[in-house]
């Protein structure tokens, strides 16, 4: 098994992935591969590596290249998702392909890939915007962010999450901008659930892993994944249970805590529809 953007170090990631896409024109977009998408923070990172560890495949885990104007691009029209993939198509030679960015575009690759095996990886909202908080070291309790808490959202590689291409010279997203952060937060976590919802329509049903019952029973829950998606588990997976693949968040502070009543109500109005279909209380 092989695996593309995995490196801990993120100066070491970004070579590899300048040295990778140089593979380009001698490879092509594996059809078959496995399609996880989902929320930055929502337990992807860990399901795809062990996913790709069970299965013996070779995998595709983050694409630092698109974390900028490609999806964006394509979520406004201006580009296809056929045009994106052909383009980087190194990337998307491989067995499994993960890329959270990915996830607000993931009907229009569905449509125009025709994709079969495809996993979403959902976690409550409360939680998943509670943790993307804590890796920026931003609290979650503020009605306005100051100037170097914006800086730290803004500098996030979770570019796309913030809908660029960046608007002002200071290059401030224009959510940022425009609506209040958790606000923010919230809706793209509901975009991904839409998302799902427009494949659902096409007659595709991708297999849905809720990131809350996958820590109940880790074992059990990449079995029957790859199970799913054809591959029965080749490589035993077992010692890698407990491996931490992404830093670990603090859970200790209650939501309403670390929230505040007024934010925890803003993630949970604009939030309400998804937390409905994967009943989330």
């Amino acid at each position: 098994m092989t695996r593309l953007g995995s490196h801990p170090n993120k100066w070491v990631k970004l070579i590899y992935d300048r040295l990778f896409r140089l593979q380009t024109p001698f490879l092509t977009q594996n059809s078959d591969a496995v399609w996880v998408f989902g929320n930055p923070k929502s337990g992807t990172s860990v399901i795809a590596e062990l996913l790709a560890i069970g299965g013996g495949w070779s995998a595709t885990v983050d694409i630092p290249t698109l974390w900028r104007t490609p999806v964006s691009d394509v979520r406004k029209g201006l580009s296809s998702a056929q045009a994106l993939v052909e383009h980087h198509q190194a990337y998307f030679s491989r067995d499994l392909i993960k890329e959270p960015g990915l996830t607000v575009i993931m009907d229009r690759l569905v449509e125009e890939l025709e994709l079969q095996k495809v996993v979403f990886v959902v976690r409550d909202p409360r939680t998943n915007i509670r943790s993307l908080l804590q890796r920026r070291g931003v609290p979650g309790n503020m009605e306005t962010l100051t100037p170097e808490l914006r800086l730290r959202l803004c500098k996030s590689n979770w570019h796309w999450t913030y809908d660029w291409p960046y608007r002002n010279e200071r290059k401030e997203p224009h959510w940022l901008r425009d609506r209040q952060y958790i606000d923010g937060l919230a809706a793209q976590w509901q975009s991904g659930v839409d998302a799902l919802e427009r494949v659902r329509e096409m007659g595709v049903e991708p297999l849905v892993i809720r990131y809350e019952d996958f820590l109940l029973d880790k074992e059990s829950t990449i079995t029957a994944a790859l199970d799913k998606m054809g591959s029965s588990a080749r490589v035993d997976f077992g010692s890698y249970m407990d491996v931490q693949f992404q830093p670990k968040g603090d859970h200790s502070m209650p939501l309403d805590v670390f929230f505040g009543e007024a934010n925890l109500e803003r993630i949970e109005r604009a939030t309400k529809k998804g937390v409905g279909l994967f009943n989330y209380s």
